[in-house]
């Protein structure tokens, strides 16, 4: 809420600019408004398409999205759970999160064929305990698309985790067979920046 020369009418031309320079294939947000992606939905030149639920049906409501470059992926299937012991009832939250967490993911097929399943997730910035039950949670719904999907390619889990790298939720994604993972700290030194993939 106070992000001071961090606010968003600050820093959404650089993050145009930034976008639009390299064409990502693909990009994960958290805790994007309907006014923050209005603005780049206006402004990537119909380059990409999103996918994602509001959290509600609010002004100010967040979502975890997924953006991918329409001319390079095919969007094949799409949904979203909440991070909670009953993941398709929306708003559950059990596990002790300051606010009801949700996963996005999306099934994406390159013009080469190939599958490719992303999910994103925003894990809780107050109650770190809960980071394990919820991730327990993303492992066991990509288990299901994958037993329905057995010739995905890749599985990319991205978002943020707020953890350090020999956390236990990280040990974790690494039995599960998640082979690479990569670590970005924020400019606040707050928060990390996890992305998995599994091969």
């Amino acid at each position: 809420i106070f992000d001071g020369l961090n606010i968003w009418d600050y820093r959404k031309q650089q993050l145009l600019k930034v976008l639009l320079k390299y064409i990502p294939d693909i990009f994960f947000f958290q805790e994007i408004t309907r006014l923050q992606y209005q603005y780049l939905e206006e402004n990537l030149d119909g380059v990409y398409e999103n996918v994602g639920i509001y959290r509600d049906k609010s002004d100010h409501s967040e979502k975890c999205s997924i953006s991918y470059n329409k001319i390079k992926f095919t969007l094949t299937d799409w949904g979203q759970f909440w991070l909670s012991s009953t993941p398709h009832v929306p708003g559950s939250n059990d596990f002790g999160n300051f606010f009801p967490r949700i996963c996005t993911w999306a099934l994406l097929r390159q013009v080469n064929g190939e599958l490719f399943l992303f999910f994103n997730i925003h894990l809780d910035h107050a109650n770190f305990k809960a980071h394990v039950p919820c991730i327990k949670v993303v492992l066991n719904e990509s288990e299901r698309i994958l037993r329905r999907c057995p010739t995905i390619k890749m599985v990319f889990l991205g978002g943020c985790f707020y953890c350090e790298e020999d956390d236990a939720l990280i040990q974790i994604l690494k039995q599960a067979g998640y082979n690479e993972v990569m670590f970005e700290r924020s400019r606040s030194e707050e928060r990390r920046v996890g992305k998995e993939c599994r091969s």
